[in-house]
């Protein structure tokens, strides 16, 4: 998972537009969010992250990831919050911007579970910000694709992209949203998603591949046969090895037999 510095007066790092066109303030959310590689994130709005019970436990997985707690700073940088009371020294600050990056993304898994959050990400889906699926069939459909994490434990793995026509998870074919971590996503968002907005599942299911030779097709009983047979071969192969390392072991001499021996000849 990469993080990215914190905000600047530059706007190189904006991936639409700059800060003049933002407004002349930028929020630390609309900071984040417009960075180039986040355009897979939703802004979430500031009552949502304010509310403490949205927020239940994330100090935890927060602390548990990072060993120390940095959870309170890291709120206060994703609300602009500047607590006269607590001082972070330029020793820390890298710390907590990171902090802020990685809750903001734990927030953004929650957020997009609920309706509002749902309907930003369905703008995205609508225009393949996350691509389509890499299947031949459902690629020749054009059919999108929506980021799912296969675990909701932070720093296991990159965001993976789920087809809601053939169901399957693939690699994503952005480098920028693999690199996003998972649980920023979570595991239930695109099957929530589906069943909120029907109306986008898709009506066709993919075609199988027939296997076929000189243009014929391969019958069922003869890939079947080709399967049992190599794991028949494969399961003879071991059990013969098995028989020969039982022979082998068979026909070394036992320590405790040559003494036995040696004292019988010499009475």
């Amino acid at each position: 998972m990469q993080f990215q510095e914190g905000p600047s007066e530059s706007t190189d790092e904006f991936s639409n537009g700059s800060n003049s066109d933002m407004g002349d303030e930028v929020t630390w959310i609309e900071w984040f969010c417009h960075l180039k590689g986040n355009e897979f994130f939703v802004e979430v709005e500031d009552e949502y992250v304010q509310d403490d019970f949205n927020l239940t436990y994330l100090n935890k997985d927060l602390q548990e990831y990072y060993n120390v707690d940095v959870y309170r700073e890291s709120l206060n940088m994703i609300l602009d919050y500047d607590d006269g009371d607590m001082q972070i020294t330029e020793d820390d600050r890298s710390m907590v911007e990171q902090g802020a990056q990685c809750l903001y993304g734990l927030i953004h898994a929650r957020w997009i579970l609920t309706a509002r959050g749902l309907a930003a990400m369905m703008e995205k889906y609508n225009t393949y910000v996350y691509g389509s699926c890499p299947l031949l069939d459902c690629h020749a459909q054009n059919q999108a694709v929506l980021p799912v994490g296969i675990t909701d434990v932070v720093g296991a793995t990159g965001a993976k992209v789920y087809c809601p026509r053939c169901k399957e998870i693939f690699h994503p074919k952005s480098s920028k949203l693999e690199v996003i971590d998972g649980a920023f996503f979570g595991t239930s968002f695109p099957h929530l998603f589906f069943l909120t907005y029907p109306n986008l599942k898709p009506t066709t299911e993919p075609r199988n591949y027939i296997p076929r030779i000189f243009g014929f097709k391969v019958a069922g009983h003869v890939r079947s046969s080709l399967r049992v047979a190599s794991g028949k071969k494969t399961f003879l192969e071991d059990l013969e090895k098995k028989k020969k390392e039982k022979n082998e072991n068979k026909e070394e001499p036992q320590p405790g037999a040559q003494r036995a021996g040696g004292l019988d000849s010499s009475s």
